[in-house]
């Protein structure tokens, strides 16, 4: 048999299994294949870690949008004259013993505060949407009848100036008191070329308790013809003793 022939450069020789050659095949790797199977598992969900929901998160969002609106809107630029329940603090520190506020003065803060955003600062109102209060007669004409819109509030159609409205006056009787009723629907009818009577604190205090157990706001119609509660009559003074008798 004949001898082997020794291996020639032509032939095929086994790859060298040394650790150098392992080394330099594994750096030749990207190595964002070797991350994707990390990246691609997620990490076990914990208690008290769970994703909040979009539905929630949306509400939230718009609950303080409209927050925020709101107290644009109403917050009267947070000026204590306005929020301030004492009518004292119209007239500064120090001055409680001048007499009581101008009640024009009190309500024309508490006009701007409350009233503005529908009827508009100069009682222009909006077309087709709040009725205007400069030069009408809901305004300057029955003061009963304007009591009870700013103690119960107003619903449905009215027609004001020739022109009809649908938009709801919303109740003050239990955000304001009857000093505060009285002041705001007394600016208002001597504001804007209006020249009306004054409304007194006592008055809107009598249109109050004669209509206590009212919840609901008045339509047009229920106020077409009301009239003032009666005022109370005043309790009779003691007859004198007769005396002419004495000394006989």
């Amino acid at each position: 048999m004949a001898d082997a022939l020794p291996p020639t450069d032509d032939t095929p020789r086994e790859r060298p299994t040394t650790l150098a050659a392992q080394d330099r095949t594994t750096e030749q790797l990207d190595v964002r294949e070797l991350h994707e199977p990390i990246i691609r598992e997620r990490a076990d969900p914990r208690d008290g870690y769970e994703p909040v929901p979009m539905w929630l998160v949306t509400l939230f969002g718009v609950l303080l949008f409209w927050s925020g609106f709101y107290l644009s809107r109403h917050a009267g630029d947070f000026r204590a004259d306005v929020l301030d329940e004492d009518p004292a603090v119209l007239r500064g520190a120090g001055a409680a013993a001048e007499g009581p506020v101008d009640p024009v003065v009190l309500g024309e803060k508490l006009y701007k505060a409350n009233c503005t955003s529908c009827h508009q600062r100069a009682g222009q109102g909006v077309p087709n949407q709040y009725p205007p209060l400069a030069g009408s007669s809901w305004v300057t004409g029955n003061e009963e009848r304007l009591r009870l819109i700013l103690l119960h509030g107003l619903q449905g159609p009215i027609e004001v100036l020739g022109k009809r409205y649908e938009g709801n006056m919303p109740a003050f009787g239990q955000r304001l008191s009857d000093e505060r009723i009285a002041a705001v629907t007394t600016y208002i009818r001597q504001a804007w070329g209006n020249a009306a009577e004054p409304i007194t604190p006592g008055s809107v205090a009598l249109s109050r308790d004669a209509n206590q157990k009212r919840r609901e706001p008045w339509t047009a119609a229920e106020l077409e013809n009301v009239k003032p509660p009666p005022a109370p009559t005043p309790p009779a003074e003691p007859a004198e003793p007769d005396t002419t008798d004495e000394g006989k």
